[in-house]
C-alpha cells in the first residue's frame, strides 16, 4: 500500500487494551426491528428522560407494539469514513483525524466497538471492528491517490454492518470532495501529478459533467435501506490549492448528502473551518449520548420487502429523527 506520506496516530501515548465481554444485541428472530431514535426540542437540543410510553411506531401505516426500549448505556457499533483524497492533504488531514480522535475518546465507551474506512482512489478498510482503546493506540498509514469514491465506500461500510455486534449502528462520513462517483469515468485529468510522478490512470474529470447522482449512489441507498443504521454526513468546504489541479474539483453536493443521511434518521452538516469540524463532531457526540433504541416485532415478518417506518412522540413540540424505511432481510 502506498503511503500518503504521513502516519496518523489517533492517540499518542500509552494506552492499555481493555478486554471486555461483548454481547450481541440482535435477537434470534430477524424480524425484530430495532431503531436508533433521536428526539430534539424546539432549539434542536437532544431531549432525554422520555419513556416507552412517549413513543409510537407504525410500519406501512399500521401501528406496531413496542417490543424493547432502552435510553441509557446502549452499546454502540460506530463506523467512521474519512476522505483522504488529494484535496485533504495538509492541515485539513491532520485536523480531521484529530477531531475523529476526540470523537472516539468522548463518544465511544470501552465496551463499544469502532471501525474506520478511508477513501482516496479506492475504498479501504483501515481498521476492522475493534475496541476503543485499540484504535486510539494505533498508527495508520494513509494511502495516496484521488478519485473520491464516497458512495462506493458508503455501500461497503453498510454491508460491513452485518459484522457489527450491536443493534445501535452508526456511520459518520467526513468528505472534502465530490460525493457522486461518476465523474471519475469522464474525459480529462482531475489533478496535476506531483513533480516526478507519472499521470495516474484515474481519476478523470470532465468540466461539462454536472456530477449528477450515479449508480454508486443508488447502490449505496439500497445497502443503507437493508440496515437499521444512522448515517451522519459532514461536508468540508475547504479552499482548493490551484497548483494541485488542472481543473476544479467537483463541489460537494450537500443536497445529495442531506437526502441520503435523512433517509436513515441522521443529518448532514457543512463546515468551512477546522473549528467548525470540531463543533460538528461534538454535536454528533452529544446526539449519540442521548439516543433511544426502540424495537418492535414487524407484523410482516422477514419478507425481504421494503417497509415505511414512522416514529412519533406525544409532545408536539418535540421533533423525532429516525429512519424512514428499511428492507427486511429474507429468512
Amino acid at each position: 500500500m502506498a503511503a500518503f506520506g504521513v502516519a496518523v496516530a489517533l492517540y499518542q501515548g500509552d494506552a492499555s487494551l481493555t478486554s471486555t465481554s461483548l454481547t450481541t444485541a440482535a435477537a434470534a428472530e430477524d424480524y425484530v426491528v430495532r431503531l436508533p431514535v433521536t428526539v430534539t426540542d424546539g432549539s434542536g437540543r437532544p431531549v432525554r428522560g422520555l419513556t416507552q410510553q412517549d413513543f409510537s411506531i407504525s410500519q406501512d401505516g399500521e401501528a406496531q407494539t413496542i417490543h424493547s426500549f432502552a435510553d441509557k448505556e446502549i452499546p454502540l457499533s460506530l463506523a467512521l469514513i474519512v476522505d483522504t483524497s488529494p484535496q485533504m492533504r495538509g492541515p485539513w488531514m491532520n485536523d480531521t483525524f484529530s477531531a475523529i480522535r476526540q470523537l472516539v475518546t468522548d463518544a465511544v465507551n470501552v465496551e463499544d466497538e469502532v471501525s474506520m474506512w478511508v477513501f482516496g482512489r479506492r475504498p479501504l478498510e483501515l481498521q476492522a471492528w475493534t475496541t476503543k482503546n485499540a484504535m486510539l493506540s494505533a498508527r495508520y498509514n494513509i494511502p495516496d491517490g484521488g478519485g473520491a469514491p464516497f458512495f462506493e465506500t458508503l455501500s461497503l461500510v453498510s454491508k460491513n454492518m452485518d459484522k457489527a455486534r450491536y443493534a445501535r449502528r452508526v456511520v459518520i462520513g467526513v468528505t472534502g470532495g465530490a460525493t457522486s462517483d461518476g465523474w471519475r469515468r469522464q474525459a480529462g485529468p482531475a489533478f496535476a501529478p506531483p513533480a516526478g510522478r507519472p499521470e495516474p490512470p484515474s481519476p478523470v474529470l470532465a468540466t461539462a459533467n454536472p456530477w449528477s447522482p450515479t449508480e454508486e449512489r443508488e447502490r449505496a441507498l439500497k445497502d443503507l435501506k437493508s440496515q437499521t443504521l444512522l448515517f451522519y454526513a459532514i461536508g468540508l468546504e475547504m479552499a482548493r490549492p490551484s497548483e494541485q489541479k488542472l481543473e476544479p474539483v467537483p463541489p460537494i453536493d450537500m443536497n445529495e448528502l442531506r437526502l441520503t443521511s435523512e433517509l436513515t434518521g441522521g443529518y448532514v452538516d457543512q463546515v468551512k473551518s477546522t473549528a467548525d469540524l470540531a463543533r460538528a463532531l461534538t454535536r454528533v457526540r452529544e446526539e449519540l449520548q442521548s439516543q433511544y433504541l426502540i424495537g418492535y416485532v414487524s407484523s410482516r415478518g422477514p419478507d425481504g420487502k421494503p417497509h415505511e417506518v414512522k416514529v412519533t412522540v406525544k409532545n408536539p413540540d418535540h421533533r423525532v429523527r429516525a429512519r424512514l424505511s428499511y428492507t427486511a432481510k429474507k429468512r
